[in-house]
């Protein structure tokens, strides 16, 4: 037996595949903007965590991939950092002397800073977390767009960007992370 569907749907179904495809293409046009150019680093970083990293190669950026998590200040910062498994899972499968995590706090409130800083200590978290008080990645790199999605991304040796997406909250996304940087440090 056929289903027909009745005649005033088809225009809402075709609207909405629209919306969806102009989304998409949306996106990627905004990927590949932030794709062709190199990401600035503030110097005006300020490092959280420094008595719990063990490893000072993990401060040296230069000459290095970098991936950065940016957290805006209207997430819970404090609740995404102590999610680190995933990330703790991508440093194991790296060599600290080609690859760097930085994660970046943007612009939290005195009371966020502290429990953050409670966090940093309860799971003595090993990774660089630095806070951004002035918002300058954002200023720095206006391309990077408002939209979430964009503010975690791979950069390779000359900052720009290789990939983009958050391994630490996605396990498929660490599985690619970790399948880009093996590629690229097994063809050198």
């Amino acid at each position: 037996m056929k289903t027909i569907l009745p005649t005033p749907l088809i225009p809402l179904i075709c609207a909405a595949l629209m919306v969806c495809g102009c989304r998409q293409a949306k996106m990627e046009r905004l990927a590949k903007t932030m794709m062709e150019h190199e990401i600035i680093i503030p110097d005006s970083l300020k490092l959280l965590n420094e008595d719990f990293i063990d490893e000072s190669a993990m401060l040296e950026t230069d000459g290095k991939y970098k991936l950065i998590v940016s957290i805006p200040k209207e997430q819970c910062t404090s609740c995404k950092i102590s999610a680190h498994e995933l990330l703790d899972s991508l440093l194991c499968s790296t060599t600290l002397s080609v690859f760097v995590p930085m994660v970046i706090l943007d612009q939290p409130d005195e009371t966020e800073i502290q429990t953050i800083k409670a966090t940093i200590e309860k799971f003595r978290l090993e990774f660089p977390i630095y806070l951004d008080s002035s918002s300058g990645l954002f200023n720095l790199n206006p391309f990077i767009p408002d939209d979430e999605v964009f503010h975690s991304f791979l950069l390779d040796r000359s900052n720009r960007v290789v990939l983009i997406g958050d391994p630490t909250t996605d396990y498929n996304m660490m599985k690619l992370y970790q399948k880009v940087l093996a590629d690229k440090f097994s063809s050198r």
